[in-house]
């Protein structure tokens, strides 16, 4: 499921994995059995795979996040 207004980038892989309202994924990011609530900006090259990011959470370049950890919300979690 993927929210209202939410931006996906080229070579975005999502899988199994819900994603909310007014998101912005960009290119060349993995996305596998995760739930990110809305207002969540995933930038390029960005890996996720059992996970959960609340609300307002920035994750910037290439950052990469170990299964099973959760964002709460207006986190920036920089690689």
């Amino acid at each position: 499921m993927i929210g209202q207004q939410t931006e996906i980038g080229a070579n975005t892989l999502i899988v199994n994995s819900t994603i909310g309202d007014k998101c912005k994924i960009y290119d060349n990011v993995v996305i596998k059995n995760s739930i990110i609530w809305d207002n969540v900006t995933i930038k390029s090259g960005c890996n996720l795979e059992h996970n959960l990011v609340c609300s307002h959470v920035t994750i910037e370049e290439d950052a990469t996040l170990k299964p099973g950890v959760m964002i709460d919300q207006k986190v920036i979690v920089k690689s």
